[in-house]
């Protein structure tokens, strides 16, 4: 089921953490009908990679807690242009010293976004 949330249109906190199945990736429709979710907890479930449109629906969501998966370079248009998100946790990831990670690092650096621990990831202050 690509909407497994559907009927809990209501949930403002959702937790999927230490699942680890190997995801990689989720559908891009997984989380479109939780409109009303302000926390979104998605430690340790395997993600490789973040996908903007994942999370495109989610006008409340204040909090994106991705520690610990696999995630090696975030692009622009990966993080989720979401008017509320105050805190996005990527601790803990692989994340590479390429050029392609130059973007994420200039955005963390003047986004209103509080990204935790972001100057001990590789290459901050690197140019």
């Amino acid at each position: 089921n690509t909407l497994p949330f559907q009927p809990l249109g209501g949930l403002e906190v959702l937790q999927l953490s230490n699942i680890y199945h190997g995801f990689r990736t989720m559908h891009n429709a997984t989380f479109a009908s939780l409109a009303n979710l302000r926390v979104l907890m998605l430690e340790n479930v395997g993600l490789e990679s973040i996908r903007g449109v994942l999370f495109e629906n989610l006008s409340s969501l204040n909090t994106l807690v991705l520690k610990r998966n696999m995630v090696h370079v975030i692009r622009e248009g990966d993080i989720p242009r979401l008017p509320s998100l105050a805190y996005l946790d990527l601790q803990e990831n692989p994340i590479s010293c390429v050029c392609d990670n130059l973007w994420f690092q200039r955005w963390a650096e003047s986004s209103e976004v509080q990204v935790p621990r972001f100057h001990q990831y590789p290459c901050v202050g690197l140019r």
